[in-house]
This record gives structure tokens, sequence and C-alpha cells, in this order.
């Protein structure tokens, strides 16, 4: 198919929705149209961070430059799908790439850490998971404690026992769920 025709309406959510359906169909032909949408910027945030969670579920190891450069872009949608996608791609570069970070300052960027390091073996995970609890944004912290609970670690029951008692309603909340 011809991709730019396809993606030529002028509704954005309509947009929104093909950019989406992209990530669906397997089809590396759709990875320029995404980069290059995602690259654009001229087109709304939430239509490029679209795109990049499309690319994400498309990209492989031949993109790993493309992942990397996106981490350091200014839409922290797009830092975080880019993050998730590199820790899916190549886990080892992730984990290298995340060393080399601060923490970022937008706490959806930081949720979505906690989200791909979820993904990893527990041993590579659960220093950095471990760390991330004491983030100052309790946004951060459901999401800590799910991809902990997702390592099944040793110990991490403990510490979903003692986020039950959490002020924050969304932390115990997590905590309960992931019991």
């Amino acid at each position: 198919p011809s991709w730019p025709r396809s993606l030529s309406i002028t509704s954005s959510a309509a947009m929104s929705r093909r950019v989406r359906s992209l990530a669906t169909i397997p089809d590396a032909g759709a990875v320029p149209v995404l980069i290059k949408i995602v690259a654009d910027v001229k087109s709304e945030p939430t239509l490029r961070i679209e795109a990049m969670n499309a690319l994400g579920a498309l990209v492989t190891a031949d993109h790993l430059e493309l992942l990397l450069d996106l981490l350091s872009n200014s839409v922290p949608g797009i830092r975080g799908a880019a993050l998730q996608a590199l820790a899916r791609v190549d886990p080892d570069t992730f984990l290298t790439a995340l060393a080399s970070l601060d923490a970022d300052r937008e706490w959806s960027v930081r949720v979505a850490v906690a989200t791909a390091l979820g993904t990893l073996p527990s041993a590579q995970s659960l220093p950095r998971l471990t760390q991330m609890l004491q983030d100052p944004d309790q946004k951060v912290i459901p999401a800590v404690l799910g991809a902990l609970a997702s390592s099944k670690a040793t110990g991490v029951e403990r510490i979903l026992l003692d986020r039950l008692n959490s002020p924050d309603l969304s932390v115990r909340a997590a905590a309960a769920n992931a019991l």
C-alpha cells in the first residue's frame, strides 16, 4: 500500500487511529512513514506520540541509533515510548542507556521506564526498580509496584505489603492489585 497517501486525511483523531493501526500490521513498510511523523515537529504532539508507540511495536535492532536519538526528544511521550521500544528490542542497550541518563524530569517518562523494566528479568530490573520506589512523584510508584510484582523476585511481597499503608490511594490500590 501507499502509506503516505493512506495517511493523508485531515481529522487528527482519524489520523491517530490510522497511525495506531499501523502497529497492528507487522509491515516494515510502515516504519519510514512513522519515523517521518515522529520527526515532524509541526505535527501535533499526540499524533507524534501515537506514531512513536506504533513505531515501538515495529522497530528492530536495525533501528537502535534512532531509538537512542529519540531518548533526548523534547516530547516526554516520545522519550517514554522510545525507552520502552529500546527495552523490547535490545534490553542490554536499554540498561546501558538508562545507566547513563539522569532520571527524567517528567513523571510519565519515569513510569515508562518502570514499565519497561517490568519486562526484563528481575536480576536486571530489581536494583533500578527498588531505587525508583523513592521517586518524589507518587504517580510513578504504582508503575514501579506493578513492575516489581511482575518480577516475582524474593522480597517483593514485603514491599507490596508495606505500600498498603501509603497515604496515597493510587499507591495503596496498586499494591493491593499486585498482591
